[in-house]
């Protein structure tokens, strides 16, 4: 769907599309980038668009056949799985449905991350990644490189539909969880890293934890000077500064969004029509659920 709207196979907006991940890229720099972070992702892009133009019935078909291959998967190789199907007495060949399986949660995990990881994918190809910390709290997981990469191309199979592309200028207004439990010479690493991705994604990022009332005209002003395609960010944070641009009457010069993208919180209906007046274009509401 887009806009609330199916995007029917053949449709003028499915086409809009390139059928290359490197096409769809907006310039050499988010190519290079993508080249060394996502290396995967050009290959998923053809999958991904096919899924795009797939019939309901195409897609429940596909859905089932990927459940049923992920829960199968589950039993034959990540053990917490493996030893709770043998007490329950299931095996991998009839998977039980899921609503029977065990809910695993942080605190499990975090108790015996070995016992959740698949054997069919060795410890070396595995990275150590965690969640933004919005909820207070980061959470570390590992993940394969390609499966980051396939959530990837599914995120710009979708922004791809209302005209974004990989390197528009973009404003990332987001937690910055690293300055929690680093220590100095850590954080200015990680700091030039970011830097360095910053200026391969072309983009101009914002501590979303040190936005107060007292520096949001700041922040404006630096948006303003960024002249950014769009905005991706929390809702609290980019509600804070939709609703001081409206107590000042102020909107944004020389350009216009194409976009603003919500995350990792709820979008209600008074935030989002803030940010549809002090904005413009349109507004996205987006939850990624990295765990």
């Amino acid at each position: 769907c887009a806009n609330g709207k199916t995007v029917s196979p053949g449709s003028v907006q499915a086409q809009m599309v390139p059928t290359s991940y490197n096409a769809l890229c907006r310039n050499f720099r988010i190519r290079l980038k993508d080249r060394i972070i996502h290396p995967n992702t050009a290959a998923f892009w053809p999958q991904c668009l096919a899924v795009d133009r797939m019939t309901r019935s195409q897609l429940l078909e596909l859905q089932q056949d990927r459940l049923r291959k992920l829960l199968q998967h589950a039993i034959r190789h990540v053990p917490f799985y493996r030893q709770w199907a043998q007490q329950a007495g299931h095996t991998s060949d009839r998977p039980p449905p899921l609503n029977v399986w065990p809910i695993a949660t942080k605190d499990l995990f975090r108790a015996n991350p070995d016992a959740f990881q698949s054997e069919a994918f060795p410890l070396k190809e595995m990275s150590l990644q965690k969640t933004s910390g919005s909820s207070g709290e980061p959470f570390q997981f590992r993940v394969h490189r390609s499966a980051t990469d396939y959530s990837y191309a599914c995120l710009w199979r979708a922004l791809s539909r209302h005209g974004l592309r990989p390197g528009d200028r973009r404003v990332y207004i987001w937690g910055r969880s690293y300055l929690f439990n680093s220590g100095a010479a850590q954080i200015g690493k990680t700091r030039l890293r970011q830097k360095v991705r910053n200026w391969l994604n072309n983009t101009l990022a914002v501590n979303a934890y040190n936005l107060t009332h007292h520096n949001v005209d700041e922040t404006i002003d630096a948006i303003e000077q960024f002249h950014p395609v769009y905005l991706h960010g929390y809702v609290s944070a980019l509600y804070t500064i939709a609703r001081r641009m409206l107590e000042m009457n102020r909107s944004f010069q020389n350009f216009k969004l194409v976009a603003t993208i919500t995350e990792s919180e709820k979008l209600y209906n008074f935030q989002r029509e803030a940010m549809q007046r002090a904005f413009g274009g349109k507004i996205l509401e987006h939850y990624g659920s990295v765990e």
